[in-house]
């Protein structure tokens, strides 16, 4: 072999030696790229989940520890907080799962009236055989019941508690779909603000029991006989109550101010138990 072919076969030798490392050099960047990315998330993942692990826990021992344990009001609950850790920051906010309606207790006449609903998908609801639906997102399960028909009422709607919807922390919207004449729902909304006409304020108005809504709204606000009667009717239905033992903790985990997590966890007593605990766990 002569020297020139000597030199070409050590070109070409050199250059495959090049390529495949710069294809090896690619490869081990990008494993470095994916390993770096996974123990990004797998780090996120355990700041996180152990941050709003506390969060809850703060406010099961809120609940525990509650001042007013015969009834709720709405400035023990729905105002923001941050618990901060380095870099991490959890936005969280507790609300009252109470102000919602109990797909496994409500009747047809009630939850008929819901967005996108009807008698027929209301009756599918409450004579379900999967009742007491353990998820709400349960009612998938039934015919009558679709995607479109769960998105349109999914903010109205539990599986938690044992009685009527939270009067002390409910919207009036709410009010009018358990069957509230709307001048009487304005009315409950009107003693609830106080004289300000802001909630959230040191002169909002508080049921303390439902013996007492009539009462104490016809102490600050006139009500006309046939109002009274009819606010007495609405409130022996059942359909109220003045508190609630099932809340969420809806969280949301920034990293140097960046999304990293959202949480949503159901929290109360349990059927039947005493002491508060975790009973619902989403995150994404």
């Amino acid at each position: 072999m002569n020297i020139n072919a000597k030199r070409g076969s050590i070109l070409v030798i050199t250059l495959w030696l090049i390529a495949t490392m710069a294809v090896f050099g690619v490869g081990l960047a990008r494993m470095s790229r994916a390993t770096y990315g996974f123990s990004k998330r797998m780090r996120d993942d355990f700041l996180s989940l152990n941050a709003v692990k506390a969060v809850v826990r703060s406010a099961i021992e809120d609940r525990k520890n509650d001042l007013t344990p015969l009834y709720d009001t709405v400035s023990e609950l729905g105002n923001n907080e941050d618990y901060i850790v380095g870099d991490l920051r959890i936005e969280y906010v507790l609300e009252d799962e109470g102000v919602k309606i109990n797909i496994n207790n409500v009747k047809s006449t009630v939850l008929k009236d819901l967005p996108s609903m009807d008698m027929d998908k209301a009756i599918a609801i409450t004579s379900s055989k999967y009742k007491p639906f353990s998820l709400k997102e349960k009612i998938l399960m039934l015919d009558e019941i679709d995607e479109e028909d769960y998105e349109e009422i999914k903010d109205f709607i539990t599986v938690y508690g044992e009685g009527g919807v939270n009067i002390n922390t409910c919207s009036e919207e709410i009010l009018g779909y358990l069957g509230l004449d709307d001048t009487l729902a304005s009315r409950i909304m009107e003693y609830r603000m106080g004289e300000d006409g802001e909630l959230y304020t040191e002169d909002d108005g508080i049921f303390e029991s439902t013996e007492s809504i009539v009462e104490s709204i016809m102490g600050t606000i006139y009500l006309t006989v046939s109002e009274k009667t009819e606010m007495e009717a609405f409130v022996g239905k059942g359909l109220v109550s003045v508190k609630s033992d099932y809340y969420q903790v809806n969280a949301t985990v920034y990293f140097n101010d960046k999304v990293i997590k959202r949480f949503s966890v159901t929290i109360g007593k349990g059927r039947g138990a005493g002491e508060y605990g975790i009973l619902g766990w989403k995150e994404w």
